[in-house]
């Protein structure tokens, strides 16, 4: 394949990713509970309602914001300015344009540690990784961290490979981590340790100095403890213990949310990174011959290995821990598992005994799977009766298996018939992917979106009259974003004496309540008007029966008093 073509093929992934990515942006609601709460405090700050200084200091709900730098906030409020609103769409840009660079990056990375003919494979298996691509689509932090996080690796490799002076790239370097930190605090700098890790085990930790130089360190660091500095200084009392002890410090010893055994990300990491993940036994095996022996590409595998255990250890040392925090590590693993594919297949007519046989079942069971659905039968899954799974998903699943299938068939006998064939496989998981995020996840808003909530309250609330949510504050920030995003709108009631109070003196008369904190409602204050969602995941909202809606319908979704079961 000539340089042209390779490089043709890694536009190639970029622009199919894209494709992907881009026009789902704005197909569906914001899911609880992070999206809304990133797009509200994007949406604060655009509307200045905590002033000039909002922009330093972040707001959540009219009170100040201690979990996050300001940088993917900035972002999304920007996008959203010219709109007069930050939407989905502005809420969720950022993160795809961190796919999109973390896309590239990652080719860029295995052109140089392996090979030109390796980087599209790279980019596709990193596109084909549904954790990946559906992060891409949503209001989440983690995908322009891993940009940042890449982009310093990528500038510390040019500087070894002798593309770069090192004063220019570890200036470069030192700047990617510094927007990193701007986005996610100090976990931005484990790249560091992962180069320092490398270069001890190469035997050049003569080149450390350089690395942590003050000047160097002044770019990865000053911007964050000038941001820093400044929000403390326009913060009230108590905003440092919040920020720095007890969601730095307390968060990593002991945990305050998301509290998980040591061994979580042995089973999580495989899972979020499938189907990739099942080359990872063979990367595995290749990485470990290739480390301990002479192959010509051992510090290509050393690096991938150290920087990957870096990550792996330093967040299963952590007491709070979630799936998406190792999203940097996806690149590396996708650069390894393209590295072990193409070394195991370039030049064979056919796929290894049972894996070929397996990709055709998978897309044949798939494919009558979604012929079943289209005639109405049963699905494979349980899906609450709130739920209409468009027929246009089935049909695509359909013509996706079968093309597959008939592409396959086609290639047989060629020379790199064995190549083709997995190519054909990663193009169908991605249009696989492409119909479940534009097809099917808009058909999941009644489970997940809490706009149809919002609305439903603020419709029976009187204008300017509080909302009380029923001991579930992570709520809030949805409702705020759906209800108009003004702040202070809804209150947290704790408890049974809470709820008492808060209708007592007048504050409200709307009350949202899910079903799990039903024990806060007995006896219950006012009939149930709506339901929402479905099973153990209900939401109710609650008003006096002499309330009239402003709505002209019932909410999407929702089922109304005269639709409840008698004794609701």
């Amino acid at each position: 394949m000539a340089v042209g073509a390779r490089h043709r093929s890694e536009w190639a992934v970029l622009v199919i990713a894209a494709l992907v990515w881009l026009p789902a942006l704005d197909g569906r609601d914001l899911w609880s509970p992070d999206e809304p709460r990133i797009a509200q405090v994007a949406e604060e700050l655009r509307a200045g309602y905590a002033g000039p200084t909002g922009a330093v200091l972040l707001h959540l709900d009219g009170q100040p914001y201690s979990q996050k730098p300001p940088l993917y906030y900035w972002l999304a409020a920007a996008l959203g300015t010219p709109f007069g609103h930050v939407g989905e769409w502005a809420a969720r840009l950022p993160s795809a344009l961190g796919g999109l660079a973390s896309l590239a990056l990652t080719m860029a990375l295995a052109r140089r540690l392996f090979g030109a003919a390796y980087a599209p494979w790279a980019g596709g298996l990193l596109l084909s990784c549904h954790r990946f691509s559906e992060l891409a689509q949503r209001a989440q932090l983690d995908l322009l961290l891993t940009a940042c996080e890449l982009a310093a690796l990528l500038a510390w490799l040019r500087a070894e490979r002798g593309e770069l002076d090192h004063k220019r790239a570890f200036a470069l370097l030192h700047a990617a981590l510094g927007a990193g930190m701007l986005v996610k605090g100090p976990v931005a700098l484990l790249p560091l340790a992962a180069i320092a890790v490398h270069s001890v085990l190469e035997r050049r930790a003569s080149e450390l100095r350089a690395l942590f130089a003050p000047r160097g360190l002044a770019l990865s660091l000053g911007p964050f403890l000038v941001w820093g500095g400044a929000a403390l200084a326009l913060a009230p009392p108590g905003f440092f213990h919040d920020a720095v002890i007890l969601n730095l410090g307390t968060r990593f010893t002991s945990g305050t949310s998301h509290i998980r055994p040591f061994y979580f990300y042995a089973y999580r990491l495989p899972l979020d990174f499938l189907p990739g993940a099942l080359l990872l036994p063979w990367a595995a095996v290749s990485a470990w011959r290739a480390c301990r022996g002479a192959a010509p590409q051992q510090r290509s595998w050393r690096l991938l290995s150290v920087w990957v255990l870096v990550f792996v250890g330093f967040f299963s040392l952590s007491a709070g821990k979630r799936g998406l925090y190792l999203l940097p590590t996806f690149p590396l693993l996708a650069i390894a598992c393209a590295a072990t594919l193409v070394d195991a297949l370039r030049g064979r007519s056919r796929l290894p005994r049972g894996s070929g046989w397996g990709l055709a079942a998978a897309s044949g069971a798939l494919a009558i799977s979604g012929a079943l659905a289209l005639a109405g039968g049963p699905l494979l899954v349980e899906v609450p009766e709130t739920l209409e799974l468009p027929d246009a998903f089935f049909a695509a699943v359909v013509v996706i298996c079968s093309a597959a299938l008939a592409a396959g068939a086609l290639v047989a006998g060629h020379a790199q018939a064995a190549l083709v064939r997995a190519g054909i496989a990663l193009a169908s998981v991605v249009g696989l992917q492409a119909s479940v995020f534009q097809l099917l996840y808009p058909a999941l808003d009644p489970e997940r979106s809490l706009r149809p909530v919002a609305e439903a309250a603020a419709a029976l609330a009187r204008p300017g009259e509080k909302i009380g949510v029923v001991h579930h504050m992570s709520l809030i920030p949805g409702l705020t974003y759906y209800a108009g995003g003004e702040p202070g709108r809804f209150e947290n009631l704790t408890d049974h004496a809470a709820i008492q109070e808060f209708l007592a003196t007048g504050r409200g008369q709307v009350l949202i309540s899910e079903t799990r904190r039903d024990w806060a409602l007995e006896p219950a204050p006012h009939p149930r008007r709506h339901q929402f969602r479905s099973a153990d995941r209900r939401i109710w909202v609650l008003a006096p029966r002499g309330r009239r809606e402003r709505l002209g319908t019932p909410p999407p979704g929702a089922q109304t008093d005269t639709q409840l079961p008698v004794g609701a």
